[in-house]
């Protein structure tokens, strides 16, 4: 595979950046992802690597890569920021930190109830509300068990072999990919609301799902899907299922268009992949494209969205968009020992989370996820009231603990 130049990415690095799982390549189908997905998983937890740090380890190709030896496998560290191509922009807040120890606020953490034998446990996603959590372990055979609580409370999900919670609403809507116990089997998307689990059906003949379901507050749920032998080359469609329907709408994209979330207005959040990585997209359900705004002319990256805002990748700064006036507000980013320079999780009331040691407030201010002892952490998602959920890591798969940052109250 030919590398790309450092400051640029392409679709299936960009995709493993922000979303924690390597992107289907082209010709991949939904069975690769699934068989991709659950081996990187598996692999991420033997190794001790949370989601957070794997997800950047994949993008090789975005800068010098540093080695490690980590368990059988080796481990490749973030790459350094890259530097701005032109003066910073105005920030609500400049850190000024040389590393994430400097940051003098921190968020009172406490743990959440495991169910009894739960091992290995991690935070994937939280509802808006902090009501719905989901967390996933895996099994010898690499499949993926999961815990979804409810007010504190959990239940085992097993409609399937594997099951994998990747998005809530504060509806207690959930969607994500399930499959059966053979790991190289095809898997599946899935609907669950209410203890009623609904698979998602409707993709074309000869087309595939790319990997990245996501839902938002009405319930609308979206991916994209490509050719599975990726002919025409480039080919990708928007896939959107409307909240309570399992027959979906295609949403035209341009040669290789990715979504990487669904907006509150059921607009389609995203990029093209085709190196260059200079703007973010919004399209409409019939194709139409918003750009969003990048006065710098920055490489960027699409991240997720809530509310009125979205977050992404730009080279050393937290991004935050404000999708009503389209205007774009940074905040340099804290370096945290795995260079870390991205909004991995947001909430509609501006908080970010950079994935893994690192919160900031709405007014840019970052907050320390501090843990127990020299442990790694990770998060899964912030809710609207500044909670962060996530997960800090032991020695061991029993020793992994979910919890709540509750960096709303940090001092």
């Amino acid at each position: 595979m030919t590398k790309t130049p450092p400051d640029l990415l392409d679709e299936d690095d960009v995709r493993a950046l922000l979303h924690g799982v390597p992107a289907p390549r082209a010709g991949v189908d939904l069975a690769a992802a699934m068989r991709t997905g659950r081996r990187m998983s598996a692999w991420r937890r033997a190794a001790g690597v949370t989601s957070g740090v794997a997800a950047v380890a994949l993008v090789a190709a975005m800068a010098v890569v540093v080695a490690k030896a980590d368990a059988d496998r080796p481990e490749t560290s973030a790459p350094a920021v890259a530097p701005s191509r032109s003066a910073a922009p105005a920030s609500p807040s400049a850190p000024g930190l040389s590393g994430v120890t400097d940051v003098k606020p921190r968020c009172p953490m406490t743990p959440l109830t495991k169910p009894a034998g739960a091992a290995g446990l991690q935070i994937d996603t939280v509802d808006p509300s902090g009501r719905y959590v989901s967390a996933h372990a895996i099994d010898d055979s690499e499949n993926f068990s999961s815990v979804l609580w409810v007010d504190g409370v959990p239940k085992n999900l097993r409609f399937a072999a594997s099951v994998q919670i990747k998005s809530i609403n504060s509806h207690g809507v959930a969607v994500g990919e399930a499959g059966d116990s053979d790991p190289n089997s095809a898997g599946w998307y899935f609907r669950y609301a209410d203890g009623v689990m609904t698979r998602l059906e409707g993709v074309p003949d000869g087309w595939r799902q790319f990997g990245n379901v996501t839902i938002n507050e009405h319930g609308d749920i979206a991916d994209t899907i490509k050719p599975e032998n990726d002919q025409p080359e480039g080919a990708t469609q928007g896939i959107v299922w409307k909240a309570g329907s399992t027959k979906p709408t295609l949403v035209p994209l341009p040669p290789l268009g990715s979504v990487a979330a669904v907006t509150a207005d059921t607009r389609l959040l995203g990029y093209i992949g085709d190196g260059k990585m200079r703007d973010i997209h919004l399209w409409d359900l019939t194709g139409n494209d918003t750009k969003l705004s990048n006065p710098q002319g920055w490489t960027v990256a699409a991240g997720p969205t809530a509310g009125n805002y979205a977050t992404g990748w730009i080279p050393g700064y937290i991004p935050k968009w404000d999708l009503t006036t389209n205007q774009l507000t940074t905040v340099p980013a804290v370096p945290d020992g795995q260079n870390r320079a991205l909004g991995m999780q947001i909430s509609a009331t501006g908080w970010i989370t950079d994935g893994v040691q690192v919160a900031y407030r709405p007014d840019g201010t970052p907050v320390r996820l501090a843990a127990p002892g020299d442990t790694k952490t990770a998060t899964g998602g912030v809710t609207d009231n500044g909670d962060v959920f996530g997960t800090y890591y032991g020695p061991t798969k029993a020793s992994y603990t979910p919890v709540i940052w509750h960096c709303g109250s940090a001092a």
